[in-house]
């Protein structure tokens, strides 16, 4: 665990926190969130509604490191993340560029 968390440290301070962070929302994996989200809805479902929230809180910084664009993500949403999207548009619509 340790050789990851200084890999994912060494790059933010290189590079900012978008070209730093990880994961399938960085990636804009859409395929792996819809994965990610079946499987939790099934198993745990407050645990889905979690994943849906620290996602969409990341979406910024995807988009900001260029990986994932805001026209990708507005249609991607509304299958991803159903309603929770609408609810932080105006967030959203403050880091498209």
């Amino acid at each position: 665990m340790m050789p990851l968390l200084r890999g994912t440290v060494a790059a933010v301070l290189d590079g900012g926190l978008a070209n730093g962070m990880g994961g399938c929302v960085a990636r804009g994996d859409v395929g792996t969130i819809l994965k990610h989200l079946e499987a939790l809805d099934r198993r745990f479902p407050s645990s889905g509604a979690l994943y849906r929230e620290l996602a969409l809180r990341n979406v910024p910084l995807g988009i900001e490191r260029g990986t994932l664009s805001f026209s990708a993500w507005g249609r991607d949403s509304r299958i991803c993340f159903c309603g929770l999207a609408g609810k932080r548009r105006s967030h959203l619509d403050r880091n498209r560029s």
